[in-house]
């Protein structure tokens, strides 16, 4: 064993020595949670949005309905129209999915490190 590895396996075990056991079920927890979560936001983003948005046309995004709903929806959170100015349905596209998917990290690391500490007690 290299001296890196011996600093590794010495640093690692200083870090991780407080953590106990991994429960059986915190990975699954932590991914079906994180998933769920993500998923909810970024639906119930978009609904809001084509609830109360407006389309670059002036139309309310609720009257729409199949792409030009959803088109407009993703113009929407991309701060409008490339034409207006705005990042457009990629920009929007981006931002939905992103949160959805900092909120499904965040939820997943939250329920992971609980189930973990559950453990402890």
């Amino acid at each position: 064993m290299s001296e890196f590895d011996k600093k590794f396996d010495k640093s690692f075990n200083n870090t991780v020595k407080d953590e106990g056991e991994i429960p059986i079920d915190a990975k699954k927890t932590a991914i079906m949670g994180g998933v769920a979560a993500g998923a909810t936001a970024a639906g119930g983003a978009a609904a809001v949005v084509a609830a109360v948005g407006t389309a670059s046309t002036g139309t309310a995004i609720a009257t729409l309905s199949g792409a030009a709903a959803t088109s407009a929806t993703l113009a929407w959170l991309g701060g409008g129209a490339i034409a207006a100015g705005g990042g457009g349905v990629a920009l929007g596209a981006a931002i939905l999915t992103g949160g959805g998917a900092v909120v499904a990290c965040g939820v997943g690391y939250g329920l992971y490190k609980w189930k973990c500490k559950k453990l402890k007690k």
